[in-house]
């Protein structure tokens, strides 16, 4: 469930980019580059009882000194980026897949 920061708004129409946990975290990167070199704004996080509970500190140059969860909306323009930072719970992936 999206759980919106600023002002909600529809998705419809919008193209959505997700990235894929995987060791190395490459994906998670090149989201965070696009993030930040097309300016994009944190409007929202994705709030599920299938994710790893996590907190961490965002990298600098998306926002200095905030915390980020385990999956946050981002979007610019028609755009949107849903940066999962977490791991899905074990034996959980076909539940939240549907």
């Amino acid at each position: 469930m999206l759980k919106f920061i600023k002002q909600p708004f529809s998705l419809e129409g919008k193209v959505l980019l997700i990235n894929a946990i995987s060791p190395g975290h490459v994906p998670t990167f090149a989201l965070d580059r696009l993030i930040v070199l097309n300016g994009f704004d944190r409007v929202a996080y994705f709030q599920s009882d299938y994710l790893e509970p996590s907190v961490g500190y965002l990298p600098s140059d998306i926002e200095e000194g905030a915390l980020g969860l385990p999956a946050e909306l981002y979007v610019s323009g028609d755009v949107c980026i849903l940066q999962f930072r977490s791991t899905l719970r074990f034996g959980r992936k076909k539940a939240f897949a549907k």
